[in-house]
């Protein structure tokens, strides 16, 4: 704890507070002026509406208590191979903190140059 993390790069820009939720690990990192403040179990944790960002820096789509409550009881009941994709479509945004940078790689790789 005390590390201070980077929160903008060529393929992303998340807040400068905000807390990372593991949630197959069941574990939050709360990130606090860039600095990692506190590292707890997820049933430990009370929503404090700051932005919710799972592990893989995706957005999580909560902005209200009611909702973060709604996603912790999904997930309790879904979170199994068959019904992941489903959960993670519904809760999950790509695009919130993250964006795709085309590069040489991409390029030959969707091309075959």
């Amino acid at each position: 704890m005390g590390n201070e993390i980077g929160t903008v790069g060529d393929t992303y820009s998340y807040p400068d507070s905000f807390n990372i939720i593991g949630i197959r690990d069941g574990v939050v990192v709360k990130i606090r002026g860039r600095i990692i403040e506190d590292i707890l179990a997820l049933q430990d944790y009370t929503y404090d509406n700051l932005p919710l960002i799972n592990a893989r820096g995706f957005g999580i789509r909560v902005s209200t208590k009611e909702e973060f409550e709604q996603l912790m009881e999904e997930r309790n009941r879904k979170l199994n191979i068959t019904t992941d994709v489903e959960f993670s479509n519904q809760w999950f945004s790509l695009d919130q903190y993250k964006h795709i940078k085309f590069n040489e790689d991409v390029y030959t790789i969707e091309y075959n140059i």
